[in-house]
């Protein structure tokens, strides 16, 4: 669950960071304001909730080429360990303690945070309240569907939603300046710029540990500013009387946090940006960067995901979330993709058939196998052991109303892989001859799963290594012919016994 939540918090930050070095980079300098407005709160959004979703399993199989990105593999999905320790009863397995400091930890780290939580959310509150009782203990009127309401604050003027708050201190101003300061909250109140502040508000107390999400409203209020003063000066003759007009009205108080506020501390940029020139409408294509950008994170980090697990027999096989496997029934078997074995020769060796009792953990014990012995016998092993090393399987369940759950397997076979060279390392004494005699695999054979566990067998048999470091290594290699992965590479790591 820690490790979750960490990899979560890592991958959302790298989106906001890098979708703010895109707007920083490339779009801060434009006059596309809208466009600027929808690109924070749609990245914003996309930095939070991309993390979220994982593509479907190998779905980088689909992809031309695919076979080129296959990368090296950690085969601990061999299972070496638990056959050998089958092998030495003698030296049991510790027993798991259900309470870890990990497991503490976490609990802390909860509370913690839904206490924060708790309190961001009483701040934000409270600052609701204060916007209510100002409109309620403060003159107003409403006029043209807006209500003005008229404060002592030294604030010149805010909006919130169709609330637009006057200070009495405007009032030694002409009409005709307090119009332009009514009209520049009318638009903040007419674009909705309340709502995207309280939707940061409300991200930022479930990301109260996030810096970036202020950044992004700091960004956000700058461009709210930018727009209520380009329909302004929609009349290019008032802009020095208007430029005059945000520096006489200059403040060091600070508006309500949830409001669209008439004065900011950005005074210099938003003059300067007054006296820019328009830019150029092509430019706008800069802002569809955030698309193709989202993308490639979400396939990258999806990518990452799927080879730090490689193989479904690296991980404990997880029961579906759908059923429940002790009140259904195995209903249709269906199998796609798979070139090299028929159906008739796949549901043989899966050994499961329309009308048995569907349980999670038999089909996963099924297809993979769960240790080293069974995994010889499973499904996976007709692919791994005739040089399929890049071979997966993934399970789709589908519950139907008369209690059967129909099974769709769809196959990612890959190409086959032979056997490079088979190199030796860590035997200080031993001869490496007396260590590749024991070896069943050889070079310019095809990948063999069963052939690799019996090897680590034998070379433990021969008593002179630490049983627990008997591990091989293969690291897939291209074929300088064709460029695909169908070559590998086997180190045995060996550790001697002292």
């Amino acid at each position: 669950m820690l490790q979750s939540v960490l990899q979560y918090l890592i991958e959302s930050t790298l989106y906001l960071i890098t979708f703010l070095l895109i707007y920083r980079l490339f779009l801060s300098k434009l006059t596309h304001f809208t466009w600027m407005r929808v690109f924070l709160l749609g990245g914003l959004a996309l930095g939070l909730i991309l993390p979220l979703i994982t593509l479907p399993l190998n779905w980088h199989h689909m992809l031309p080429g695919a076979s080129s990105i296959d990368k090296p593999l950690n085969l601990t999905f061999l299972n070496v360990d638990s056959t050998l320790s089958q092998r030495n009863p003698g030296n049991p397995a510790p027993e798991k303690n259900p309470i870890t400091f990990w497991g503490i930890l976490g609990y802390g780290l909860n509370i913690f945070y839904l206490s924060v939580v708790i309190y961001k959310l009483n701040q934000l509150s409270k600052k609701l309240l204060s916007i209510r009782s100002s409109i309620r203990n403060n003159l107003g009127e409403k006029k043209d569907g807006y209500w003005f309401i008229h404060l002592k604050t030294t604030s010149p003027a805010f909006s919130f939603f169709n609330y637009i708050f006057i200070s009495k201190h405007l009032g030694s101003m002409g009409n005709e300046e307090i119009e332009r300061i009514s009209s520049h909250e009318i638009i903040h109140a007419k674009q909705y710029h309340t709502a995207d502040i309280l939707f940061i508000e409300l991200v930022s107390v479930l990301f109260w540990f996030n810096p970036l999400i202020r950044i992004f409203k700091e960004y956000l209020q700058e461009v709210h500013e930018y727009l209520a003063d380009e329909n302004i000066l929609k009349n290019k003759a008032m802009k020095q009387s208007y430029s005059n007009l945000l520096l006489k009205l200059t403040t060091e108080e600070n508006p309500p946090i949830l409001s669209s506020a008439f004065s900011a501390r950005q005074i210099s940029r938003r003059i300067r940006m007054i006296e820019k020139s328009k830019s150029l409408p092509q430019y706008r294509i800069l802002f569809f960067l955030l698309l193709p950008v989202a993308v490639f994170l979400l396939m990258s980090f999806s990518y990452l995901e799927t080879r730090s697990n490689p193989n479904p027999l690296t991980v404990e096989p997880q029961a579906s979330t759908a059923v429940s496997a002790n009140q259904h029934k195995v209903g249709k078997i269906t199998w796609v993709n798979n070139t090299i074995y028929s159906d008739a020769q796949l549901n043989k060796k899966l050994g499961i058939k329309s009308g048995d009792d569907y349980s999670i953990d038999h089909l996963n014990q099924r297809l993979w196998g769960l240790d080293a012995v069974s995994s010889m016998d499973a499904v996976s092993s007709l692919y791994l052991d005739n040089g399929y090393l890049f071979f997966q399987a993934e399970v789709e369940e589908n519950p139907k109303d008369d209690g059967f759950i129909d099974l769709t397997i769809t196959i990612y076979e890959g190409l086959q892989v032979k056997i490079r060279q088979i190199l030796i390392t860590g035997n200080g004494n031993i001869p490496k001859k007396d260590i590749l005699e024991k070896i069943l695999i050889q070079q310019g054979e095809l990948f063999s799963k069963t052939k690799l566990i019996n090897s680590v067998h034998a070379i433990a048999q021969m008593d002179q290594f630490d049983l627990e470091n008997i591990l091989p290594n293969p690291t897939p290699i291209k074929d300088p012919l064709t460029g695909e992965f169908t070559l590998v590479d086997i180190e045995f790591k060996l550790t001697e016994k002292k």
